[in-house]
C-alpha cells in the first residue's frame, strides 16, 4: 500500500494549496477536479500495470483507498453544480435552496439502504463480492455502469462507497452554509434579546431530541410551518445547551429503524397518559 501513499499525500498538499488560493469557489472546484483526476489516472496506471500481492490488499484498495479519492472528485463536481445554481436572494430563499440540496443528497442513502448499513457498520463478510475486480460482472451496481470498461480499476461497489463519503461531506458543508446564512439573523435575535442564557440542559440522548424536532417540523406548529429544520434545531441547541451536530444523519438513522420509528414520541405519549391517569385518582 505504500506505493499509493506518495501520490495521495501529494494530492492532499495540492488540494490544500488550491483551497488557500483565495480564488472564487467555482474556480477552486474546477482546479481541484483536474488535480484529483490526475491523481486517479496515476492510481489507475499502477493497478493496471501491477498485481496486488494479496486479495486482502485489493479489497483495501477498492474499499478504502480508491473510494476516498473518488469521493473528493464527486464532492467537487457536486459542489460546483450546487454553487453554480446558488443565486443570491433572501435569506429564506437561500436556506430553502440549501435544504433542498441536502434532501437530494439524502435520497441516495435512502435508495441504497442495504449497502449503506453495510458501510456504516464497516461490515466485511461481503467484501470479497463487493471489492474484488474479478467479481465486477456478477452484479454491477448502477453507480459503476459507466465504468464497466475500466478493466482492473473498478468493482461492483467502490463508487457507491465513494458516493456515501462525498454526500456526507457535502451535507456537512451545506449545513455550515445554512448556519452562515443564518448568522446575521441569529446575531440580531441575540442583540435584541434581554434574556439571559438558558440554564436548562437536555439530559436525554440526541436521537430523541432530533425525533422531537422533526415531529414539530412535520406538524407545522412553528411559524405555521414556514421554518426550516435547522432553525428549530438551532433554537433547541440554545435552549437546552446542547450541540446536536449532524441532525440530518441522525434523522436518516431514525428512518432506517426497522421497528418503532417514533420510539421517543411513543414514550412521551405513554408517560403523559400515565400522569393524567394518576392525576385523576
Amino acid at each position: 500500500m505504500n506505493k499509493y501513499a506518495q501520490i495521495i499525500n501529494k494530492l492532499e498538499v495540492e488540494l490544500e494549496e488550491i483551497k488557500l488560493s483565495n480564488e472564487d469557489l467555482l474556480i477552486i472546484t474546477e482546479k481541484s477536479i483536474n488535480t484529483i483526476q490526475t491523481c486517479l489516472l496515476k492510481l489507475k496506471s499502477i493497478t493496471q500495470n501491477s498485481k496486488f500481492d494479496k486479495l486482502a490488499d485489493e479489497i483495501i484498495f477498492f474499499k478504502s483507498i480508491k473510494p476516498a479519492i473518488v469521493a473528493k472528485l464527486i464532492y467537487q463536481v457536486k459542489l460546483f453544480n450546487i454553487e453554480s445554481k446558488h443565486i443570491a436572494g433572501t435569506k429564506d430563499s437561500q436556506i430553502e435552496y440549501l435544504e433542498k440540496s441536502i434532501v437530494k443528497l439524502q435520497e441516495y442513502f435512502n435508495d441504497n439502504q442495504e449497502i449503506y448499513i453495510y458501510f456504516r457498520r464497516n461490515d466485511t463478510h461481503l467484501d470479497h463480492h463487493y471489492f474484488l475486480v474479478k467479481n465486477k460482472n456478477l452484479r454491477i451496481h448502477p453507480d459503476n455502469l459507466l465504468s464497466i470498461s475500466e478493466e482492473k480499476f473498478t468493482t461492483t461497489h467502490d463508487t457507491t462507497y465513494a458516493n456515501f463519503i462525498a454526500n456526507s461531506m457535502l451535507i456537512k458543508y451545506l449545513n455550515g452554509e445554512i448556519v452562515r446564512v443564518q448568522k446575521n439573523i441569529d446575531t440580531e435575535m441575540v442583540s435584541n434579546s434581554n434574556t439571559q442564557s438558558s440554564n436548562l440542559f437536555w439530559t436525554g440522548n440526541k436521537v430523541d431530541l432530533v425525533e422531537l424536532i422533526y415531529a414539530l417540523h412535520a406538524a407545522s406548529v412553528i411559524n405555521r410551518g414556514k421554518v426550516g429544520i435547522n432553525e428549530i434545531a438551532s433554537i433547541f441547541e440554545s435552549i437546552f445547551n446542547i450541540e446536536i451536530g449532524g441532525y440530518y444523519r441522525i434523522y436518516l438513522e431514525i428512518r432506517l429503524r426497522k421497528m418503532n420509528k417514533t420510539k421517543f414520541l411513543d414514550t412521551l405519549k405513554t408517560k403523559l397518559l400515565k400522569r393524567m391517569n394518576e392525576s385523576d385518582c
